[in-house]
């Protein structure tokens, strides 16, 4: 063999001993890699979610209490408005029936003054007469009423049906002379042309006899007022 054959396989020798290590450091440094990169994986993957820090937790923890603080507070006001609310409605509740029991103690005191024989309503000035010729009578007295006024045309014709406009306008003008709101009427009779005279009782029993004149156009026009004893006969 030739030494320049000896020489070009030295020279191939080389050459590959060359390439096989450079092979050999690639795939370490492939490999290294590889395990960083797995490692890297496991322990990122590990976590999907940070830790929270103590400061976050106890930032949280405070943020919900004060929440709830604020609620509880919340729900106090509620309270104390709903309470005082009840509270106004009651004092409420209590002046109105105050009220009413005023308004009902008025209504009674007025029913009175007006069941009063002695007191004509209307501020109808009113003089007694003295020494009535009646036994029967207690008292008798006039007025100046006025005529009650009438939906009835002219000429007038008295009616003595109970259910008819004129025997309703006599009892009106009646209950106007006696100042009376309810009474039973006993009897309304002829008292002369264009003239009754009714008797009534009111509900504590006393009785009153009322003359009326009919006014043309103006209706009845009580004249005088009695306060009987009793009923006389010829009024059943």
């Amino acid at each position: 063999m030739s030494d320049y054959d000896k020489q070009n396989r030295i020279n191939k020798f080389e050459k590959r001993r060359k390439n096989t290590k450079s092979i050999s450091i690639l795939m370490v440094v492939g490999i290294v890699l590889a395990i960083v990169l797995l490692v890297i994986w496991f322990l990122g993957g590990s976590d999907d979610k940070p830790e929270e820090s103590e400061l976050e937790i106890n930032e949280k923890n405070d943020g919900q209490a004060h929440s709830n603080d604020e609620s509880n507070m919340n729900e106090t006001e509620t309270n104390e408005t709903n309470g005082n609310n009840n509270k106004e409605n009651e004092e409420n509740e209590e002046n109105a029936a105050s009220n009413n029991d005023e308004d009902e103690s008025d209504d009674e005191s007025n029913a009175e003054d007006s069941d009063d024989p002695s007191i004509p309503t209307d501020d109808v000035d009113t003089e007694e007469i003295e020494n009535p010729e009646d036994e029967n009578v207690l008292k008798a007295y006039t007025g100046d009423w006025q005529p009650i006024g009438t939906s009835q045309s002219e000429p007038h014709e008295v009616v003595y049906d109970t259910e008819s406009q004129d025997w309703l306008e006599m009892e009106e003008a009646i209950k106007y002379a006696t100042g009376l709101n309810e009474m039973i009427t006993q009897r309304i009779r002829n008292g002369g042309d264009q003239k009754v005279i009714g008797t009534v009782s009111a509900p504590d029993d006393t009785i009153y006899r009322v003359y009326l004149t009919w006014q043309t156009n103006e209706g009845w026009q009580p004249e005088r007022v009695e306060i009987l004893k009793e009923l006389d006969k010829n009024e059943w």
